[in-house]
C-alpha cells in the first residue's frame, strides 16, 4: 500500500486539531440586530445556534438574532424555505422543506436519534406525552424524520420560531457537539480513502500528528 496520503485527506487531517472548542460565529449583520433580547441571548441580542452539515461537512456555532435568524438559517441550509422538524418542544431541528434532492445528512440523522434514545431513556427531560410520540415513532420507524443537506440547531418558540436554547438543550448539545465533530471527522476520512480507491482491507489504522 501506497504510503503518501491523498491531497485532500492531508489537509482533513491537518485541521482536526482546531475542529473543537470554536467561537461563536460573531455575526457581521449589526445593523439588524434586535434591540430586545430573548431570554438566554447575550447583550446584543445575539444567541447561539448549531449548524449540523455546513462547510466541510462540520458541525459549527453560528450566531442569530430575532431579526436576522431566519435568513441566516436559510443562508446556512441553502433554501429559501426552512422549517423546524416536528420533534419536541423547544427543538428547532431547521431543515429544507425541498431537501430531498440534496444527499442524507448523516450526522443530523445521528443527531436526531440520539436525542430520541435519550428522551426515551430519560437522559433528555420530556413530558409522559412527548415520550410516548418520540418512543411511537422511533419503534416503527414510519415516522422517523429525514434530513437531506445542512441543517440548524436552534431553541424554539411555541408558535414555531427561532430562539435561544433553553437550560436543558443547551446542555445537551455541549455535551453532544465533540461527539458529531469526531463523527463527522470519520465519515470525511472514509469518504476519501473510498475515492482515492483505498481497499479498506488495506487499512490497518490511521495516525495523527498535530503540529504547533
Amino acid at each position: 500500500m501506497n504510503d503518501t496520503l491523498p491531497p485532500e485527506l492531508a489537509r482533513l487531517l491537518e485541521r482536526i486539531s482546531d475542529l473543537f472548542g470554536q467561537p461563536v460565529d460573531p455575526s457581521p449583520d449589526t445593523a439588524t440586530w434586535s434591540t430586545g433580547r430573548p431570554e438566554g441571548s447575550d447583550l446584543s441580542g445575539r444567541f447561539a445556534a448549531v449548524v449540523i452539515g455546513g462547510p466541510h461537512g462540520l458541525i459549527t456555532r453560528m450566531a442569530l438574532t430575532e431579526d436576522n435568524a431566519m435568513d441566516r438559517i436559510r443562508n446556512a441550509v441553502g433554501q429559501t424555505t426552512v422549517a423546524p422538524l416536528d420533534l419536541l418542544p423547544g427543538v428547532g431541528i431547521w431543515r429544507g422543506v425541498d431537501d430531498a434532492s440534496v444527499r442524507l445528512n448523516v450526522p443530523a440523522m445521528h443527531t436526531i436519534t440520539k436525542l430520541a434514545r435519550d428522551v426515551v431513556i430519560g437522559a433528555y427531560a420530556a413530558s409522559d406525552r412527548d415520550t410516548a410520540r418520540v418512543r411511537r415513532a422511533f419503534d416503527d420507524g414510519a415516522d422517523i424524520p429525514t434530513v437531506h443537506g445542512p441543517c440548524v440547531v436552534t431553541g424554539l418558540t411555541v408558535d414555531g420560531k427561532p430562539a435561544p436554547f433553553g437550560e436543558r438543550l443547551a446542555a445537551w448539545v455541549d455535551d453532544y457537539i465533540a461527539e458529531l465533530n469526531y463523527m463527522s471527522v470519520g465519515t470525511q476520512i472514509a469518504q476519501q480513502l473510498r475515492s482515492a480507491g483505498v481497499p479498506l482491507s488495506d487499512i490497518r489504522g490511521l495516525t495523527l500528528v498535530v503540529t504547533d
